[in-house]
C-alpha cells in the first residue's frame, strides 16, 4: 500500500489530515479569501494562522450576523457582495429555504 495520501476538500474539516493539509496551504499564503462566508464559522481556525481574511457573503441578513461576529477578529473583514461574471447584469439569486441560508 502506498504512503501517498489523496485529499478532497470539502467545506467541512472532518479529519485531522484534511485540516493539516489546509494549514500547510494557508501558511504559505499571504491571506485568505473566503467566498460564501455565511456566519464566519471558520474565523477562529483562521485566527490561529495569523493571516488576514476577507469574507464575502451575498445575503444581507446573514452578512449582518457575520459582521457582528467578526468584531472579535480584527484581522478579518467581511463584505456584502454577490460575485458574478458581468458587472451590472441582473441575475436571479436562488436562496434555499433551509436554516439561515447555509446552502
Amino acid at each position: 500500500m502506498s504512503s501517498n495520501k489523496s485529499y478532497l476538500y470539502t467545506d467541512k474539516l472532518t479529519t485531522k489530515d484534511s485540516w493539516d493539509l489546509l494549514r500547510q496551504v494557508y501558511k504559505s499564503s499571504k491571506g485568505i479569501l473566503h467566498l460564501g462566508a455565511h456566519k464566519g464559522q471558520e474565523a477562529a481556525n483562521y485566527l490561529s494562522l495569523k493571516k488576514p481574511v476577507v469574507w464575502v457573503e451575498a445575503m444581507p441578513d446573514v452578512y449582518q450576523e457575520l459582521k457582528q461576529y467578526l468584531v472579535a477578529f480584527p484581522n478579518q473583514k467581511g463584505f456584502c457582495a454577490l460575485l458574478g461574471d458581468c458587472n451590472g447584469k441582473q441575475n436571479t439569486f436562488y436562496i434555499s429555504n433551509n436554516s439561515g441560508g447555509v446552502s
